[in-house]
């Protein structure tokens, strides 16, 4: 005990003692930050190849997205030509539906009258010819 000891001896087995404990704690701190670096070089790799991953997920959505709208681009310009191809149609449809009931009013035997004997294609034919 530090009391049994000589007067100058209790110091010094204190120094030692506290000499041995600082020097174990600066180990461990060494240890420590040793591994927080090892720990932190591993995030930063994980970190990097995230936004690689990342960078590659958002130029993939990217260029489908563009593939996207290519194709709602032609699918509108292909439905605009078609309304345009029904509105000239239906204008076709009521020009010939017009002109045929003026002929059944006008002719004295009904749509046949003057056209009888030629088939319904020439008929037509000849309707839109005189639209025209």
């Amino acid at each position: 005990s530090d009391r049994d000891a000589a007067p100058g001896q209790a110091p010094s087995a204190a120094m030692g003692q506290l000499r041995s404990e600082a020097e174990r704690a600066s180990r461990q701190a060494g240890e420590a930050s040793a591994r927080v670096e090892e720990v932190a070089a591993l995030l930063k790799a994980e970190v990097s190849g995230l936004r690689r991953d990342f960078s590659v997920v958002q130029q993939r959505l990217d260029s489908e997205l563009m593939e996207a709208t290519q194709q709602m681009d032609h699918f509108a310009a292909g439905s605009s030509a078609l309304a345009s191809n029904l509105g000239g149609l239906r204008e076709d449809f009521s020009i010939v539906r017009d002109q045929l009931a003026s002929d059944k009013h006008s002719s004295p035997h009904g749509a046949a009258g003057e056209q009888a004997g030629r088939p319904p294609e020439a008929r037509r034919q000849d309707v839109l010819e005189e639209e025209v």
